[in-house]
């Protein structure tokens, strides 16, 4: 809840107050690679059909300010790709507010769960 809060420090023996702060709403945001501009901390899952699991990164960071797409190969035919990005401020969200657009066609979302958010991506 917005408003004022107090703090305090908590020990063993006890606490003892130190101030205030004010709390805002909670505004979900993505992680981003650190030191690297605005790149997203993202992951393409895929589940083959035998239900064995393969994760790869989907930018390469060499140094600061210089990530790069990976290439992404076809999925082998009958696995489920997932678009996988980590976050934080989703907990309370609306499943139904949570849109995800690749090349303007909406992707049916399968979270958000605690911190990781995930897109299937769909054939076609």
């Amino acid at each position: 809840m917005p408003g004022e809060a107090a703090l305090e420090i908590v020990t063993n023996s006890g606490s003892a107050p130190i101030g205030t702060m004010h709390l805002d709403a909670v505004a979900p945001a993505l992680f981003l690679a650190p030191d690297y501009s605005l790149t997203p901390v993202a992951f393409l899952e895929q589940i083959q059909p035998d239900g064995s699991r393969t994760s790869q990164p989907l930018f390469e960071c060499s140094a600061p300010n210089s990530c790069v797409p990976v290439s992404i190969e076809a999925p082998p035919q009958g696995s489920k790709s997932y678009l996988v990005f980590y976050g934080t401020g989703f907990h309370n969200a609306n499943p139904g507010n949570v849109k995800c657009t690749i090349a303007d066609r909406p992707e049916r979302q399968t979270g958000p769960r605690s911190s990781q958010h995930s897109a299937r991506i769909l054939a076609g």
